[in-house]
């Protein structure tokens, strides 16, 4: 039994990075996932995300894990089409319990809460710091990947799977009574290197 069994989710920014770690964290919690991005192999851009794909894109490789998924092309950018997608879920799965707006400008986490709290609905974000992404890790070695890790607590990078595992929690019911904290993922973090 996962800890998200028959629950449907859907993962906004999900071919690649972040987006994908927490589309695939949730198919292995059990939840079906509706991956939503602008172009659904966006991860050719970027040599190293092309190297962890398993499988043409991130609903195929949920698929092949043998969990339902669902793979939209809709730009969050685009309030019509985004709408339209969340229809599509809605229409074939009937719900959506969990969101996770990983593309997009989001609304910070306090103001959602306080609006959804009293529909029993949670709201929280998530704050990543250094992660090591296939699209950041030029930026970081172009930078200094020593100067940027000497700045971080932890003394590390952090990992996509880093952000997913808090994702893990904010979707489950071990978050039950959280909500409206904007939470940090960046291993200590002081400051981008001058």
């Amino acid at each position: 039994m996962g800890k998200l069994d028959g629950q449907v989710a859907i993962v906004t920014g999900a071919a690649r990075g972040l987006g994908r770690a927490d589309a695939l964290r949730l198919a292995g919690l059990g939840a079906k996932v509706a991956v939503i991005d602008k172009d659904l192999t966006s991860y050719t851009e970027f040599a190293a995300e092309q190297r962890q794909m398993t499988a043409p894109t991130t609903a195929d490789e949920i698929a092949k894990l043998g969990v339902d998924s669902l793979g939209l092309e809709a730009d969050v950018g685009d309030f019509e089409a985004i709408q339209a997608a969340v229809r599509q879920v809605d229409d074939r799965r009937g719900r959506v319990d969990v969101l996770v707006c990983n593309a997009g400008d989001g609304l910070y986490g306090r103001y959602r809460a306080q609006e959804l709290g009293p529909l029993g609905i949670t709201a929280n974000c998530i704050a990543p710091g250094y992660i090591g992404t296939g699209r950041l890790m030029g930026r970081f070695e172009q930078a200094g990947v020593d100067e940027i890790v000497s700045r971080v607590a932890l003394r590390r990078l952090g990992t996509v799977e880093d952000c997913a595992r808090v994702v893990e929690f904010l979707a489950t019911d071990l978050s039950d009574y959280v909500t409206g904290p904007v939470v940090p993922i960046d291993g200590g973090s002081t400051r981008w290197p001058s």
